[in-house]
C-alpha cells in the first residue's frame, strides 16, 4: 500500500458484509484487488457473513476480476461504503476552520525546516498592494465588506482591537 493512502482493510470494519447486496460485495473485491490488496484479505472481510460465507467462493471470483481502463471500480467505492456505515477520515493536516485557533498543538503552522535557514528576499517583480488586492478579490465577492487589519492594541481587561 502507498504511503499517505488510507488503509482500505481497517476501512471494511465500518461495512458489514451482510448488509451489502452481490454487486456490492463483488464491487469490494474488485476496488481491493485493483487497490492492490490480496484475494485473502477480501476472504477474511467476507467470512464475517456467516450465513452466505463460503470458503474458496473469494480466490474463484478474485481469478474473473480483470479490471477496466474505462470505469475501474477503485477504493472510493470503499471509502464510500464505509462512510456509509460511519468512518469518518481523520486528517493530520486541515485547512484552518474559521473558528480555529492558530498555535494549538494540533496545528503546524509554519514548517521549520521547509525554509531551512536560508534568507528569504522580495521577489524582482513584486508590487505587494497588488498581489494584496489579487488575494483579496480572488477569497472574496466584490459586495462582501472585509476589514484588514495591520495594528492592534491590547485594552482594559485584555481585549484586543484594531488601531487606528
Amino acid at each position: 500500500m502507498p504511503e499517505n493512502k488510507t488503509d482500505l482493510i481497517e476501512l471494511l470494519d465500518f461495512i458489514d458484509p451482510a448488509a451489502l447486496n452481490y454487486t456490492e460485495w463483488v464491487g469490494i473485491g474488485m476496488a481491493l484487488k485493483h487497490e492492490g490488496y490480496s484475494a485473502e484479505q477480501w476472504d477474511a472481510w467476507s467470512s464475517r457473513d456467516h450465513a452466505r460465507y463460503h470458503q474458496g467462493e473469494c480466490a474463484a471470483k478474485w481469478l474473473s476480476f480483470s479490471g477496466t481502463t474505462d470505469c475501474p471500480v477503485t477504493g472510493g467505492t470503499i471509502v464510500a461504503l464505509a462512510k456509509q456505515g460511519g468512518w469518518s477520515p481523520r486528517r493530520e493536516d486541515h485547512e484552518l476552520d474559521w473558528n480555529d485557533s492558530i498555535g494549538s498543538k494540533n496545528l503546524v503552522v509554519i514548517d521549520k525546516h521547509w525554509i531551512e535557514g536560508r534568507e528569504i528576499t522580495a521577489p524582482r517583480l513584486w508590487n505587494p498592494v497588488k498581489d494584496l488586492i489579487t488575494y483579496l478579490e480572488t477569497l472574496f465577492e466584490s459586495t462582501d465588506k472585509v476589514g484588514y487589519v495591520t495594528r492592534a492594541t491590547k485594552g482594559d481587561g485584555g481585549r484586543i482591537s484594531p488601531s487606528k
